[in-house]
Order: C-alpha cells, then structure tokens, then sequence
C-alpha cells in the first residue's frame, strides 16, 4: 500500500513521554498533487459531475479530465465508494473493472457510454446503500467473501 498524500516535516511532534503526537501532525494537503498530465477541465454534464464526485472521495479540490484515480491517491475501497455514488447521483453504473482499465474521468466516460445511463434496480440501491454504511474493514472483508 502507498500512501495517498505525503507531508514533509522537520521533525515528528513529540509528547512529553516521547512517543510521536498524532494529534499535532498537520492534515494533508486537499491541492491536486503533481502529475506528469496537465490540468484539463472536465467536458460535458456528465464528466464535470463525475470530476464533483472524484474530488470529494479523493478529499482534493480539483479533478481534471485526464488525471490517474490511482495516481490522485485512489484505492480499491475509494472506488467503490465512486462506483456507489455514481450510481445514486447519475444513476451511472461505473463498473470497478472498467474504472481499472481506464482510470481517467474521460476514459471512464467515453468506456461506459454516458449516451446509454442504466438505471439500477432497488434492490441493487439497497445493497449499495448496505456498503456504504459499512466501515473500510467491513467493506473489505464483504468484498473478499463477494469476490468471484
């Protein structure tokens, strides 16, 4: 596992006993990190939504057209959580595997055919509001036994 967001510090914040004060270390940065792609600004309803959506899961302010979810920080769980609000906000069905095969918010776009929304069935919406409300290790532990 990497880390999503890495913060330089002169020294780590001590307690009087020593041990490092996690309470004092300072919150990441929520700027687009640096990536070897140049800002493009979402096109169309569709991409500046799914950019919206981006930028809340990866807690970063700005999500352009071409950036790499996984380079933005982006894990498995995260896309999950992208998948289930997709789906409840566009009623857009984002399959994992395709996010996986083009993890840009144009790619994702152009791959699940923004023309063509599908709309899910409640007993689909009641599983996926199950998931969200799932810790990060429960949603794990539900994938690994769902997982075929």
């Amino acid at each position: 596992m990497m880390p999503s967001a890495f913060v330089g510090l002169e020294a780590l914040p001590q307690t009087p006993n020593g041990k490092t004060d996690r309470l004092r270390l300072p919150a990441p940065s929520h700027r687009r990190p640096a990536l070897d792609a140049a800002y493009a600004e979402p096109r169309g309803f569709i991409e500046e939504r799914l950019s919206r959506i981006w930028s809340e899961v990866l807690a970063i302010d700005a999500v352009g057209a071409h950036d790499n979810f996984f380079e933005l920080g982006g894990d498995s769980l995260l896309a999950t959580q992208m998948a289930v609000r997709a789906l409840k906000e566009l009623r857009l069905e984002v399959p994992l595997k395709t996010l996986f095969r083009s993890p840009t918010i144009a790619g994702l776009a152009a791959e699940i055919g923004v023309e063509r929304p599908r709309t899910a069935d409640a007993e689909f919406l009641t599983l996926l509001d199950r998931v969200e409300s799932m810790s990060d290790e429960e949603a794990s532990q539900w994938l690994q036994q769902h997982d075929s």
